[in-house]
């Protein structure tokens, strides 16, 4: 990561990261608007990836989808697959 995360975000990520370590499949972080949810996401996925995970990214608007992924590629230089619907 090329950026320090808040402390809220360290404790979302890793909250998530433990859920996962104890045999969570899936798991749900809910912040604020402006509050870091790509950021706390990089993170995340970061970890997961590293570890031989997958993550899936979800958003609601095509925009969306591209600026999450081009600032996950950006924050860990893992590259992001992406799949547009109509």
């Amino acid at each position: 990561m090329n950026f320090e995360l808040r402390p809220y975000q360290l404790k979302a990520r890793d909250e998530t990261l433990y859920a996962f370590r104890n045999r969570h499949k899936s798991s749900l972080v809910v912040l604020p608007t402006g509050c870091g949810k790509t950021a706390t996401m990089s993170a995340i996925a970061e970890v997961v990836v590293k570890n031989g995970g997958k993550v899936l990214f979800l958003a609601h608007r095509t925009t969306l989808v591209n600026q999450g992924a081009k600032a996950i590629e950006q924050a860990t230089g893992i590259p992001v697959g992406r799949e547009i619907g109509k």
